[in-house]
Parts: structure tokens; sequence; C-alpha cells
């Protein structure tokens, strides 16, 4: 494990798109990515550049009622929460409405020799029209889709991005700069105001990244720091409370109440829902897992429970 913060630096923004030539075709020349002339029956109609290295990039496909955007921008640092906490912004900014959790859908692509794993949402834009948003996690890449459609339902959006991974792999672009995956972490002042809280943080930490050594195939290694898995999140809790008892480190009140909390989540049955809710409702988990909120709230209510995670004590990240 690697212990330091790299100040990373991107390509700077222009201040309007730049258009790129595509008469028959577009290629990406930072990544070498083929947009071909036609996806489907869609006719590529324009590509554009958003920085000054061309490397922030956007394509449109349209037929009819129909259009299809479709970005490439690059990204050198997997940073834990990097996928749901872009989708998340990207969600807000398309919709301009609060994220529709029942229509979100994980997703995962698996290439010839990488696998990225994507967040899908599909709502209604400010015009009414159906519109489908998918961004996947491609190494020091992201890969953002974009549909929007006055005709098409929803299970056609979710074909024809399909269409557009199978053509547009985005896979690949995990395999044009590897990440280091000896993970860097970095704790924040919160994770260092007492003993306690440290060790515990580091030992949170350190357990991710060895569940994810375990429990990954190689190739989804590569796509980011995958901490989409709900079991990732609930082998780390239950090391965090482990050494609160376990040594006589100095130990705040603040971190005492801190602690109890944790614990009693921890023994409760609704440890699952719990980290649903925190995490957004975008987390992967086992297909034999049930979840129950309507009891989980009861629960709450009735045992005065509100409790929320320190998502700030530390970061685990991927760099090249």
């Amino acid at each position: 494990m690697l212990f330091f913060i790299n100040i990373n630096g991107y390509s700077q923004l222009r201040n309007s798109p730049k258009k790129l030539k595509s008469k028959e075709e577009f290629i990406h020349s930072a990544t070498k990515t083929d947009f071909p002339k036609n996806i489907d029956d869609f006719n590529l109609i324009e590509a554009y550049s958003f920085d000054k290295k061309d490397e922030n990039i956007g394509v449109t496909y349209e037929k009819e009622n129909t259009k299809i955007n479709i970005y490439i921008y690059p990204d050198k640092i997997g940073n834990e929460g990097r996928l749901r906490n872009e989708f998340l912004s990207v969600y807000n900014i398309a919709f301009n409405k609060d994220v529709d959790f029942k229509n979100l859908k994980i997703i995962n692509h698996k290439g010839e020799k990488y696998t990225c794993n994507g967040i899908r949402g599909i709502s209604k834009n400010s015009n009414n029209e159906n519109s489908l948003l998918t961004i996947l996690e491609c190494g020091t890449w992201m890969y953002k889709i974009r549909i929007t459609s006055s005709e098409l339902n929803n299970q056609n959006l979710i074909d024809l991005e399909s269409k557009i991974i199978n053509k547009i792999d985005p896979s690949r672009l995990t395999g044009l700069k590897l990440f280091n995956l000896k993970g860097a972490i970095s704790f924040s002042s919160t994770a260092i105001k007492d003993s306690t809280m440290l060790v515990s943080t580091m030992a949170y930490s350190f357990k991710k990244c060895e569940w994810l050594i375990k429990n990954l195939e190689e190739k989804e290694k590569y796509s980011g720091f995958q901490d989409l898995y709900i079991d990732m999140h609930k082998e780390a809790l239950k090391q965090f409370v482990l050494y609160e008892h376990k040594h006589k480190y100095k130990s705040s009140d603040e971190t005492k109440k801190y602690l109890k909390n944790l614990n009693k989540i921890i023994d409760s049955p609704f440890l699952n829902e719990f980290l649903m809710e925190e995490y957004k409702m975008i987390l992967i988990i086992p297909e034999n897992v049930n979840l129950n909120f309507e009891e989980y709230h009861k629960w709450k209510t009735e045992n005065n429970f509100n409790f929320e995670l320190k998502h700030n004590l530390s970061e685990v990240r991927y760099e090249i």
C-alpha cells in the first residue's frame, strides 16, 4: 500500500465546444476510438471537443426523433466512489431533478480483456422525452451515453445502448493505460482526531482492498476501484469496530458514540438496508439477499436510530 496524495492535472476546458472534422467517421486521437459513420440506422452528425487537448470529446448520432450522444473523457485517478459520484452528478444536471432510484441499474460489460462496470438511469427529460443516461468506468477514461427519444420506450433505449456498447467497446479504453493496483490511501484529519478512529479507519480501508483482491476477477480490477459490492462494505465495517476494545487506544466521546451506533446497525438484521441507503441505492447485492425497507424504517423509529457513516475518513484510489 502507498500512502500519499497526488495532485493530478487535467487538460484545460474550452470556453465553448469546438466542432471537429467528422465526414465519414470520427477517430478520437487520444484513444484511437473509431466512431463509424453509422450505428444501426443512426447517422453520425457531428463531433466536438470540450478541452484544448481534444481528449474530452462528444459525438452525436441522429435518426428521426431519436438522438444519441456518446462522450469519452479522461479521469486518471480511480477514486473510491468515482463512478457513483460521477453518475449522480451528471444525472442531476441532465434531468434537473432528484434521482429516480427505482429506474437505476448497475450494468456489467465484459470485454475481451477487461470488464467495465457502469450505472444506467432512465427518466423523462424536461421536454417529456424518454431519456437514458449510462456512464461506464474504464480505467483512466470515462464513457458516457445519453439517448433521448420521443418514440422509443425504455426497453428500446436499453437495446440501443447495448448496440452502441457492442459497436464502440468501452472495455478497450481500460487497457490503454493500466492502473497500478497497489491502492493509494490517504486519511482525513477527521480520522486522525484520536487513536481509535485512526486505527479503525486504517483497518477498514485495508479490508476493502483485501476483499477486492480476493473476490474480483483480474479483468475487472483495472477499470477502477470497484466499490459497488455491498459485501465489501459489510466486511470493512465489521473490521472497523474490532479495534475499540482490542487495545487501549485513546477514544474521544464522539468516536465512542460513532462506534456504538455502528455496532448497533451491524448487530441488527438491517445492515444491508442501511448500506443501500447510505450509498444511494447503488450497490451490487447477492441474489439471495432480500431487502425489507419497511421493516428497517420501523426498526429505526422504534430504536430512535439516526446515524450516517463518515464517508470522508479515508480515500482509497488507484493511480497510473
